[in-house]
């Protein structure tokens, strides 16, 4: 199993970027047709001209001004933000050249007037004026909100006033705009989104965008139109500092709450304001019959889009059904593209409900609804995701190489993707393709990198050190220490996945003790966050720490627990391990005939996992080897075998089946097993797990065999092993606990008898 070339290729390309083409200027002519006059303004994305038309007369014309993949998605997101909204207090798109040109653009009206920057810098407004200006902006803002988009980049030069009327206002530029349902997040290299002044605390520390940060910004607008806070009258003052409140769930949730609450704010003031067009919840929710019919009736583009508009506004005001039911509605009223878009939702609801079944079956119907390109990459990543907590990593693999190849090579989703095409390889056993990779974003991990990109190395580093890639994990770890404590700042989330990769750098370290200590720490962080599957992935790796170290009191309950939680059905994957450590439990602990049942359950139910499986195999065949039962054993070693992935789990597989051999009085294939295995220990510098009775193993293979000069070099290696780990363990209760599990006794107890 190989990653295409193709695809190492793409995201190479998105992080190392390419070279720029000329930028056009005065005097040029674009699309063949569009002369360009005078620059009006330019942003981190693009320039904006006014330009003249033959057709069209005087237009302002929008040219892309970066180069990457990402910069020209979010160019055709936006103008296809604003053909859709179609709004009159939102510019109108006019045409637009987006693909199979040198320069990307799209066509605006041209207004003549000036923007509500250059007005409050001619002083402040006075009171009814900031609020009938403040309604006007909530006008377009409340339409994107009620269809799951937000702007993200209110601010004084984004209003436009023209004639200078604030009556007149228009909404401007939406690149930064995002639907809430899109994983295409098409930010890569550590753009900050939004404009420092206007822009909302949680996005300053990259949390997930919502209507608040709108609201946020539109606040701080106000205060500038003001002349500040304090210059507002009381009634107006108490709306505008809860909009700009730091805690986004102090703040109105969205335009529609703004518009209300500034309306009774006027009210109380006296002033007589215009009916707007921000309040979409406060209408009555007819049935869904009419919805229906109306849209059925639509036969224009135009029509069926005002009438689906209406119907999602009242949907999301109402809560009238949830999301797979509104997705069914809209399917069977004819509308494909906006069910697959609820039903693309819905699966992301499934994803976080851990209702994988339910998610497979909204990504069908999504697909089945005509998505196409990001929005079909973007599925694809949620199939992968699904896939690899149900424990198919082949699955999750295949899903992940489609993800990348329908996503942006600049977007955090491609990067999500691709991270999850590495965990899947890690699991197959595919180290070599994990470090081109690790390799990719170590460049990616330089000052100020994005928190998505930090968290999607620290999975990386955790891949390739389960992977046997440990030199490479450790690298990629070090370079992750560089920047994560700026990029998790404010980030549970993100901050324990540095941690869960630094506790596996420290097993692989032989660190024990800051490996148990580590995943401690990401299992809280992650608690903290919400996130309930990681949390049980966590407490699980926390249960195998906590074995390593001897500490079976503590971890029995923990595992326990984690196996109550979590169904077998819904997260197989988590299931599996839990279950494989609580064998460990029980093996060390002289249980042995549950040890091997449990062991035997965990591998049964991880035959898509060849990693796992492995693993599990082998426990179990160890536990068999101790009742003394010959035949389960050796066919359990021989499982373990056929499945190991890599050169650690080959090791620890033929560590059980020279203890198969044995036990059933086989001391020449015995040998002959140890003789690999001793090669292989000197390649493998640890083992994840059983690393001391593979050592056993191997140790009571050469004494059968007549002792001498093998046996004793085996027994000083692994004593040098086992007393190295117990050495970097700074606590006496742990170092306690360490030397008392059985194997590491006897490795001590031979290494004294032998002087």
């Amino acid at each position: 199993m190989k990653l295409t070339d193709s695809l190492v290729g793409r995201l190479e390309k998105a992080i190392e970027g390419a070279g720029e083409a000329p930028e056009p200027g005065e005097g040029d002519v674009i699309g063949g047709r569009y002369r360009l006059v005078r620059l009006l303004g330019e942003g981190g994305m693009g320039r904006v001209f006014e330009a003249e038309d033959g057709e069209l007369g005087r237009v302002a014309i929008k040219l892309l001004a970066a180069w990457d993949a990402a910069a020209r998605a979010r160019l055709a997101r936006e103008a296809a933000l604003l053909d859709e909204l179609a709004h009159p207090r939102v510019v109108r798109i006019l045409d637009h050249g987006l693909s199979g040109v040198p320069t990307p653009f799209f066509v605006t009206e041209l207004y003549e007037g000036e923007t509500l920057a250059d007005r409050i810098g001619r002083g402040p407004l006075a009171p009814a004026d900031v609020i009938r200006l403040a309604l006007h902006v909530c006008e377009p803002l409340a339409m994107v909100h009620a269809r799951g988009v937000v702007h993200r980049d209110i601010k004084p030069s984004n209003v436009f006033l023209p004639g200078g009327e604030v009556d007149c206002l228009v909404l401007l530029d939406f690149g930064l705009a995002k639907a809430l349902e899109d994983d295409e997040e098409l930010t890569f290299a550590g753009a900050t989104l939004g404009t420092p002044g206007y822009m909302a605390p949680e996005l300053a520390s990259g949390s997930a965008a919502d209507p608040r940060v709108d609201v946020f910004a539109l606040g701080q607008v106000l205060i500038a139109c003001a002349g500040g806070a304090e210059a507002m009258p009381s009634e107006l003052a108490s709306v505008v500092v809860s909009m700009v409140a730091a805690d986004p769930s102090q703040r109105p949730r969205d335009a529609s709450a703004v518009a209300r609450a500034l309306e009774r704010a006027a009210d109380a003031l006296g002033l007589t304001l215009a009916a707007t067009n921000a309040r979409a919840s406060a209408e009555e929710v007819p049935d869904w019959s009419v919805l229906e019919a109306a849209l059925l009736r639509s036969t224009t583009d135009r029509q069926q889009a005002a009438a689906l508009h209406l119907a999602e506004r009242w949907m999301n005001a109402a809560g009238l059904f949830d999301t797979r039911d509104l997705a069914e509605r809209l399917e069977r009223s004819g509308i494909p593209k906006r069910a697959a878009v609820w039903y693309r939702r819905a699966a992301r609801q499934s994803l976080e409900a851990s209702d994988f079944a339910a998610l497979f079956a909204d990504v069908e119907s999504a697909i089945r609804c005509g998505a196409t390109h990001a929005e079909l990459g973007g599925l694809h990543l949620l199939q992968a995701q699904a896939n690899a907590w149900t424990n198919r990593p082949r699955e999750a693999l295949r899903h992940g190489e489609e993800a990348m190849r329908h996503l942006g090579p600049g977007s955090v989703s491609f990067l999500r993707a691709a991270t999850e095409v590495g965990v899947a390889a890690a699991r197959l056993g595919d180290g070599e393709r994990i470090e081109q990779f690790g390799e990719l974003l170590a460049r990616a991990m330089g000052p100020g990198a994005p928190r998505w990109v930090v968290a999607c190395t620290a999975r990386l580093v955790t891949a390739l050190g389960a992977a046997g890639r440990q030199e490479a994990s450790r690298a990629l770890c070090a370079r992750l220490d560089d920047v994560s404590d700026g990029a998790s700042a404010g980030d549970p989330f993100v901050a324990s996945r540095v941690a869960l990769a630094r506790s596996v750098v420290a097993l692989f370290d032989g660190d024990l003790e800051t490996h148990a200590a580590e995943l401690e720490r990401s299992a809280s962080l992650v608690e903290r966050a919400g996130d309930t599957r990681s949390l049980l992935h966590d407490r699980t790796n926390l249960g195998f720490a906590l074995v390593e170290l001897g500490r079976l009191v503590e971890a029995e309950p923990l595992l326990e627990s984690v196996l109550r939680d979590v169904s077998a059905s819904k997260m197989p994957f988590v299931h599996s391990l839990a279950t494989k450590n609580l064998a460990m439990v029980c093996l060390q602990s002289g249980r042995f005939e549950r040890a091997e049942a449990l062991a035997a359950d965990a591998a049964s139910r991880a035959t898509d996992n060849p990693r796992l499986a492995s693993v599990a195999y082998a426990v179990a065949s160890h536990a068999a080897a101790r009742i003394g039962v010959a035949e389960r054993a050796t066919s359990f070693a021989l499982e373990s075998m056929a499945r190991a992935p890599g050169e650690m789990e080959r090791a620890r597989s033929l560590g059980a089946a020279v203890r198969a051999a044995l036990v059933r009085g086989d001391p020449r294939g015995a040998a002959g097993l140890a003789d690999e295995l001793d090669a292989l220990l000197g390649r493998v510098p640890t083992i994840d797990g059983a690393e001391a009775l593979t050592w056993l193993a191997l140790l009571d293979a050469r004494e059968a065999s007549g002792g001498g000069e093998p046996a004793r070099q085996a027994l000083a290696e692994v004593f040098r092993r086992v007393d190295a780990r117990a050495a970097r363990i700074r606590r006496p209760d742990l170092r306690a606990s360490f030397w008392a599990i059985p194997e590491h006794a006897e490795v001590r107890r031979r290494a004294r008898s032998a002087g």
